[in-house]
């Protein structure tokens, strides 16, 4: 490992989404407050609750939506994720799990969902977005939203869990396809102290 091996930083990817949507907010495209269905009409889930709240942008977030946790599809155990379409298929045989607000339960999907949300606001895909947005201005040159086949032999090697005999089997690396703004960007050790750099300095740089 060095300062510019190349990882799947997996949930960090989250963060980025959320940076995404805070610009889009910024940018008066849309509010934290927005019912999720506002930018994604197909958004449907079904609930054995009668009367809760809508599920907002905020909601995906802060992971108090209520919703699963995980799309429809075995993926952390077979590493075949669904794609968007596939999401959007399933999602309204899926249900909720608690009433939005009342507790936080970690939701990849949640953030699958948000990433939508990037799409639908920008008039870009998420991919185009968060590359044009966050990673060329922070000249995060060795970050990516998908994997290009140059940065390949840059990749630490991946294992899976330890197994009774003691050994791990090594992955090949997973496109999340769908789950792309839950868990795919890679980046580095120096591209990731840029980022957290802006994060820390964002007051400054607005003023």
């Amino acid at each position: 490992m060095t300062p510019e091996t190349l990882c799947r930083i997996a949930s960090i990817t989250k963060t980025f989404t959320a940076t995404a949507i805070l610009q889009l907010r910024d940018q008066g495209k849309l509010r934290l407050d927005d019912p999720v269905s506002l930018h994604l009409p197909w958004f449907k889930i079904k609930s054995q609750l009668s009367s809760e709240p809508q599920i907002t942008i905020e909601n995906l977030l802060t992971h108090t939506s209520g919703l699963p946790g995980e799309a429809a599809f075995p993926y952390w155990t077979d590493h075949q994720f669904p794609t968007v379409e596939q999401i959007m298929q399933t999602l309204p045989d899926q249900e909720m799990v608690r009433e939005p607000w009342t507790k936080y339960y970690y939701s990849n999907l949640g953030l699958a969902l948000a990433g939508q949300i990037v799409a639908s606001a920008s008039g870009q895909t998420y991919e185009q977005y968060v590359t044009e947005h966050i990673l060329r201005p922070l000249h995060m040159n060795s970050t990516s939203v998908v994997l290009p086949s140059a940065h390949r032999p840059r990749l630490a090697a991946s294992y899976d869990r330890l197994l009774p005999n003691g050994r791990r089997t090594k992955l090949d690396f997973p496109d999340c396809s769908g789950l792309i703004p839950a868990a795919n960007i890679t980046s580095c050790v120096n591209d990731l102290a840029k980022y957290i750099s802006m994060h820390l300095r964002y007051d400054d740089q607005r003023d």
